[in-house]
């Protein structure tokens, strides 16, 4: 039994509006996507900071194929073992912590301010509230989260600064009935900003 958070990487502008993206850069891409999914995933659950992907405990990180007619493919994060065990209850709860902290340590690289207090904040009162057993995640754990991701969001932007198969990506994430995105857009922009603030 698990339950899925899913999240979905779509590049688009040249090449990826044709259904083709640089098969080296896309795949340096996704392996900075799932890095930095796990990281995130595993400060939630664990509350945690790993230094490498493989560490990742308590869930997987699957991929689907990528969807015919686009160039995106989708991120399952599971959560597995005992700790899904003793946590069915906030499954929901948990998916949208997992999503507000990955938007907060994308966003924030990329150079657009994300309210800590009221993104992550927020739910966090609603889960003491509800008497939910979800690690409460500090603003410096955050903010510590964003440096070993750094170098991971800059290898999203590969297909961006690279060989330009793509000008742009966005990620979104299921949550319940609903698709929200990420506040930030990847673009040859933002892959300045994070290389400059990360150089």
């Amino acid at each position: 039994m698990s339950e899925m958070l899913e999240l979905t990487l779509s590049y688009n502008g040249n090449d990826a509006n044709n259904h083709e993206i640089d098969l080296y850069d896309v795949s340096q891409a996704l392996i900075g996507f799932q890095r930095t999914l796990a990281l995130t995933t595993h400060l939630v659950l664990n509350n945690k900071i790993i230094t490498q992907a493989p560490a990742l405990k308590n869930a997987k990180i699957l991929a689907s194929p990528a969807e015919e007619g686009s160039w995106k493919i989708k991120a399952g994060v599971v959560l597995t073992g005992a700790y899904f065990a003793t946590t069915i209850p906030q499954n929901t709860v948990l998916g949208h912590v997992v999503f507000s902290l990955y938007d907060y340590v994308v966003s924030e690289s990329l150079g657009f301010h994300v309210d800590f207090n009221k993104s992550l904040g927020k739910l966090y009162e609603e889960n003491q509230v509800n008497n939910l057993n979800i690690p409460i995640i500090k603003q410096h754990q955050a903010d510590s989260l964003i440096e070993k991701c750094s170098t991971a969001i800059k290898e999203i932007h590969r297909p961006i600064f690279k060989t330009e198969s793509a000008t742009s990506a966005s990620i979104t994430a299921k949550l319940g009935n609903s698709i929200k995105p990420i506040n930030a857009n990847f673009s040859i922009d933002s892959y300045n900003y994070i290389d400059e603030v990360f150089a």
